[in-house]
């Protein structure tokens, strides 16, 4: 049988296992196939070396089983192996998504529920009022904390500070940009204003501009007439809106 290899599992067989066999004839049990060749005396036990070979056996009997004569009928049983690999995935990921489905539609329909109920509640409608209120506040509050400080200069109540110069200015110039081209990030205020083609409008921005840079840069004080300019320019800006532009 020649030399059985466990690492591989298979039988080794070299020319020195070449033998043969002869058949004698015994009174009573006729023709029987004997072996006169007596035991090798030279049996080596499994040493390291012998392992070693072993291993290096079933490396070359998987290469040429593998690689070399590997024949189109071990092929198609790969890609049958493969192919039903694929499919047994693929049943496995429909059920789970089947699955996932079905959570998710319950999911959802005890979310809608919840729904149903808390918008049905007439405690929550002073809550949701509260918070679209709170949130039209948050987004508008310049705009509101603007007007309030308006509010409060034209009662006396407050003096006009540089914030506010700035933020009326702003209003203005935002007036006159729905009209024109929007100034570019690296053109100053008094470069966009002078390039406005509306000769009307430049003229009643370019009041508020020297207001503006008084206060942004020259740190100057403003006084109650600086904020009449702003005032009077927002009511000129808009009355202009409501007329065709005059192009130079």
């Amino acid at each position: 049988m020649g030399e059985y290899n466990p690492v591989g599992r298979d039988y080794i067989i070299r020319e020195s296992d070449a033998h043969s066999w002869v058949e004698v004839y015994i009174p009573g049990r006729g023709w029987m196939e004997f072996d006169p060749t007596p035991p090798d005396a030279n049996h080596q036990d499994y040493s390291f070396a012998m392992q070693m070979a072993h291993y290096a056996d079933a490396m070359e009997l998987f290469w040429n089983s593998s690689v070399i004569v590997y024949d189109s009928g071990a092929q198609m049983q790969l890609f049958r192996s493969a192919q039903d690999r694929v499919q047994l995935l693929q049943a496995t990921f429909r059920d789970k998504s089947d699955q996932w489905s079905v959570r998710g539609q319950q999911l959802s329909d005890r979310l809608f529920a919840r729904i149903n109920q808390l918008v049905e509640a007439p405690a929550l409608w002073p809550f949701a009022a509260f918070f679209v209120l709170a949130g039209t506040v948050y987004k508008y509050r310049r705009s509101l904390k603007t007007q309030l400080q308006v509010w409060r200069v034209r009662r006396g109540r407050a003096a006009v500070d540089d914030d506010l110069v700035e933020q009326l200015f702003y209003r203005a110039a935002r007036l006159v940009e729905g009209r024109a081209k929007k100034r570019a990030p690296a053109e100053t205020w008094r470069e966009w204003i002078f390039g406005l083609p509306d000769a009307d409008r430049r003229s009643i921005l370019t009041k508020g501009l020297e207001v503006f840079e008084r206060s942004k840069y020259g740190r100057m004080p403003v006084s109650a007439a600086d904020f009449a300019v702003l005032e009077d320019i927002i009511r000129q800006l808009k009355g202009a809106g409501r007329y065709p532009q005059s192009s130079m």
